[in-house]
C-alpha cells in the first residue's frame, strides 16, 4: 500500500492511533466516489481505528470512472516494467459518532443511501443517485489520503488492459476479480507514537547525600591501594626525587584526626595528624624518622575523637628500588 502524505490537520487524527484494513467482502462495505460521479460503491474492505475501536467511513477517487472499485490498467512505478496495476484511491474519514464499534459507520451509510434517493443496481452499487450520497451529516474529518494497493508484476498494462487476475474470487467463477486480496486479509498501519497531552512521566531523582559528618566518615578510604611504586599524580621524571604519597578522603574537615600505622606484627611503624581543612590528607609512607616503609601490608587506625568514632583501613604497598643519598 502507498499513502500520500497526510493533509492539513489529519496528523492529529492519525497519531497515536493504529489502523486496519480488513478485507471482509461484506455487503455493507461502501465508499463514496467523492471526486468523480458521487456514486456510493461497494468495496471489499472495512477500515478500523483499532486504537479507539471505531470503524471509519470511506471516500474514494474512481480513477477509471467506471463506478466500481478495483484495479485499473495504469502502471504504478513500483518496479521497472509497466506491469504494476493499482487500485482506485482511498480516503478514510472519521464518522461523526466516534462511539467504539461500527455504529458511527452504519449511521453514515444509512444517511448516504437515503441521500442518494435511488435504488442500488444488481451489484449493490448506487450509481444513479438523484441526491448526494455523501452522508454529510454523519461524516467527520479525513484521516489519510490516496491510499492505494498495487499488484507487483501482475500484467503488462501498456496496452490498456489487465489480462491476469489476482486476489479474491468474489463471483465464484473460479477466477480472481482484481478488486482486493483474499478474504480475511488484514493490512495493519502502525504509526509512530509521539508524546501526547495525556502522557505522564515520573522521574526519580537520586537522593541527596547526608550532610552528617558521621555518615561521611564511613566512606573514608585511601588511594591508590595497593600502592605500586608510583602513580601518575606524583609527577614526572623532570621532578626528582618524585614526591611519593597516598591520599585519604572523606575525612572530617577539622584537624582533629589522628593516624596510626601498624605492620602485620602489630607494631606501630608510623603516626601522624591531619594537617588540612578539607576532606583530604596525604601521607608520604614514611615513619617518624623519615625513612620509607618497606613493602608489605599495613593496618591504619584513624581516630576522630571530635566525632567519637574511628575507622580501620587495610593498606598494601610495593616500593620501588631506592638508593641511599649518603654513604
Amino acid at each position: 500500500m502507498i499513502s500520500r502524505i497526510i493533509r492539513g490537520s489529519g496528523w492529529k487524527y492519525l497519531i497515536p492511533n493504529d489502523f486496519e484494513y480488513r478485507f471482509t467482502y461484506e455487503d455493507d462495505n461502501y465508499a463514496w466516489a467523492a471526486y468523480t460521479s458521487g456514486a456510493l460503491v461497494r468495496v471489499p474492505f472495512e477500515i478500523w481505528d483499532v486504537t479507539q475501536g471505531v470503524r471509519l467511513t470511506s471516500w474514494f477517487y474512481d480513477f477509471d470512472g467506471n463506478d466500481k472499485w478495483g484495479l485499473h490498467a495504469t502502471d504504478h512505478p513500483g518496479s521497472g516494467a509497466s506491469n504494476d496495476p493499482y487500485t482506485d484511491w482511498h480516503y478514510p474519514h472519521l464518522p461523526a459518532d466516534m462511539t467504539p464499534g461500527e455504529g458511527g459507520y452504519q449511521a453514515w451509510l444509512a444517511s448516504a443511501i437515503a441521500g442518494c434517493g435511488a435504488a442500488a443496481d444488481s451489484d449493490g452499487n448506487y450509481t444513479t443517485c438523484t441526491g448526494s450520497a455523501r452522508g454529510l451529516d454523519q461524516e467527520g474529518p479525513e484521516v489519510m489520503g490516496r491510499n492505494i494497493w498495487f499488484v507487483w508484476n501482475l500484467d503488462d498494462v501498456s496496452d490498456g488492459t489487465i489480462d491476469a487476475f489476482a486476489g479474491e474470487d468474489v463471483d465464484g467463477d473460479g477466477t480472481p476479480d482484481n478488486i482486493g486480496p483474499e478474504k480475511g486479509t488484514v493490512l495493519r498501519i502502525i504509526t509512530n507514537k509521539t508524546n501526547q497531552l495525556a502522557d505522564e512521566f515520573t522521574v526519580t531523582a537520586p537522593k541527596l547525600a547526608s550532610s552528617d559528618p558521621v555518615d561521611d566518615v564511613t566512606k573514608i578510604n585511601v588511594f591508590p591501594n595497593p600502592y605500586m611504586g608510583r602513580h601518575q599524580l606524583e609527577g614526572t621524571d623532570s621532578v626528582l626525587p618524585l614526591p611519593k604519597y597516598v591520599t585519604f578522603n572523606h575525612l572530617p574537615t577539622s584537624q582533629d584526626v589522628y593516624f596510626k600505622v601498624f605492620n602485620v606484627a602489630g607494631t606501630m611503624v608510623a603516626n601522624f595528624q591531619k594537617t588540612t581543612t578539607t576532606q583530604y590528607q596525604t601521607w608520604n609512607m614514611r615513619n617518624s624518622n623519615d625513612f620509607p616503609l618497606a613493602s608489605g601490608v599495613y593496618v591504619i587506625h584513624i581516630d576522630m575523637p571530635g566525632l567519637k568514632t574511628s575507622k580501620v583501613l587495610k593498606f598494601a604497598m610495593v616500593t620501588e628500588e631506592e638508593f641511599s643519598k649518603r654513604f
